[in-house]
């Protein structure tokens, strides 16, 4: 589905049909970047597989892993976060949730080594654990190193299946 028009060029604007598909869809749905254009001869180069819970790994591996065999590309586990600086002075607990983000980072590890047993259990290569972090989603998402071929999944929130929504409220912060 392409983007609306009124997404800047390279990004993804969600408009009435993708909102509709988006929201009733069974099956996954990709959203193309505006201006978004492919030559016959073009091809993916990696699958970027956004992950944020061991919900999210088992809901999108099947169908990631699937397409990644078909296409003969490998898989980059991915997990954006936002961390900000608190607007205190330095020795005052500028840096006071340390022990919150390395308990989260432990967690993103242990989620990525999971994930990535499986993935390659299925017969795919795992090119990169990736965990993207900065003070807003668009800086989180400029840390990775993107290819020109890449296709980033990402899956539905965990609220999907009982309100029937597809992209989480981090979702399009990411997509932006």
């Amino acid at each position: 589905v392409g983007s609306a028009g009124d997404a800047l060029m390279g990004h993804v604007a969600l408009g009435n049909i993708s909102t509709w598909l988006l929201h009733r869809a069974s099956l996954p749905v990709v959203l193309a970047p505006r201006s978004f254009w492919s030559e016959p001869t073009d091809r993916l180069e990696r699958l970027v597989l956004a992950v944020d819970s061991d919900e999210a790994v088992d809901a999108a591996l099947d169908a990631s892993t699937l397409l990644a065999r078909h296409a003969g590309v490998g898989v980059a586990l991915a997990t954006f976060g936002v961390r900000r600086l608190p607007a205190l002075p330095d020795g005052g607990g500028r840096r006071a949730d340390n022990a919150v983000y390395e308990a989260w980072r432990e967690s993103i590890d242990a989620m990525h080594a999971r994930a990535a047993s499986l993935v390659e259990a299925s017969g795919v290569t795992v090119t990169d654990r990736i965990v993207a972090v900065a003070d807003s989603w668009r800086g989180a998402v400029e840390k990775v190193h993107w290819l020109e071929g890449d296709l980033l999944v990402m899956t539905s929130s965990r609220e999907g299946p009982v309100r029937r929504i597809f992209l989480g409220s981090n979702a399009p912060r990411i997509m932006g």
